[in-house]
């Protein structure tokens, strides 16, 4: 099979054909409560990364940037501000509810490909999942960490020459930043794809435990990390082409519409994404189901009878 993510996105449109509409509510549910926060600090001026940015800004223009001391101050200052911890406890409460309601989506998608009815209601079909879909994001999260410290250390071994050699150690310092970025970003997306598969393991089988999908995850992906990065790529067409439609709509009608325009182009995008992960998801678990089976057929002569 030579291009396996061009019949995995097959399956998925075929899932989603005459259900568009039902699956972009769902996905704009799953999506409501960030956006609603995003554009709450927008309007109001209250988000508090934005505020910190603007701050930044304005004492880099003055010419007196904050050492860690004047940092902390400043977002001292922020938190203080009661708009801003308002707006940062419903930043908060949308982290923590998007995961199970994400796996509602991840479910309402299995079902599709499985041929299975599934109206609106399926993205709170996962609700149950609440904790357990944040201990799982953290543990992912916190494993993704692990497998970049090794890219941490070698940018820690960066202020090494400028330590030792002064200004002259400035050349081997930028060398060893770059090598360290590299490694970073490698590992990284290497550890992120050694468990994208682990919400969806969660949410086809509600009662598997967060280790239990990390592991399921780990066990699908061995040896498939390379396929499944090029089904990610394959659809960058798509994101130039989402990019070009909100830069046409906003020279046309203004940045409002344009966000509309990009908003729905986003969640369409999000939608065909997911579904045709779920497919390479169903799969990895057939293909792999087949190979632990025939290993238990085994009689131990190396035969299978």
């Amino acid at each position: 099979m030579f291009f396996p993510s061009a019949i995995w996105k097959l399956k998925a449109r075929a899932a989603l054909k005459n259900n568009w509409q039902t699956g972009l509510l769902i996905a704009l549910i799953v999506n409501l409560p960030s956006l609603l926060v995003q554009a709450v600090g927008s309007f109001t001026g209250y988000d508090l990364m934005l505020r910190i940015q603007n701050a930044l800004n304005e004492a880099v223009s003055a010419g007196s940037l904050p050492d860690t001391d004047g940092l902390l101050k400043l977002l001292q200052e922020q938190l203080q501000i009661p708009g801003v911890q308002l707006l940062s406890a419903f930043n908060i409460l949308s982290w923590l509810l998007t995961p199970c309601l994400a796996m509602g989506l991840l479910h309402w998608c299995l079902l599709r490909l499985r041929s299975r009815e599934a109206g609106i209601a399926t993205v709170f079909s996962r609700l149950s999942l609440f904790l357990k879909g944040i201990g799982l994001r953290l543990l992912i999260t916190f494993k993704v960490f692990l497998w970049m410290l090794p890219g941490a250390a070698v940018s820690a071994l960066a202020v090494v020459p400028v330590l030792t050699n002064g200004s002259s150690g400035f050349s081997a310092s930028s060398s060893l930043l770059s090598v360290s970025s590299i490694l970073m970003a490698v590992l990284g997306v290497m550890a992120a794809l050694r468990y994208a598969l682990a919400d969806i393991v969660m949410a086809d089988v509600p009662e598997t435990g967060v280790f239990e999908a990390v592991r399921r995850s780990k066990e699908l992906m061995r040896g498939r990390k390379g396929i499944l990065f090029a089904m990610y790529f394959s659809f960058i067409g798509w994101y130039f082409l989402e990019m070009l439609i909100s830069s046409f709509a906003l020279s046309m009608f203004g940045s409002v519409p344009a966000l509309m325009v990009q908003m729905l182009c986003s969640l369409a995008l999000s939608l065909y994404l997911q579904t045709t992960l779920c497919a390479y998801f169903m799969d990895c678990s057939q293909a792999t189901d087949e190979i632990a089976s025939r290993i238990n057929e085994d009689d131990g002569s190396g035969f299978v009878q």
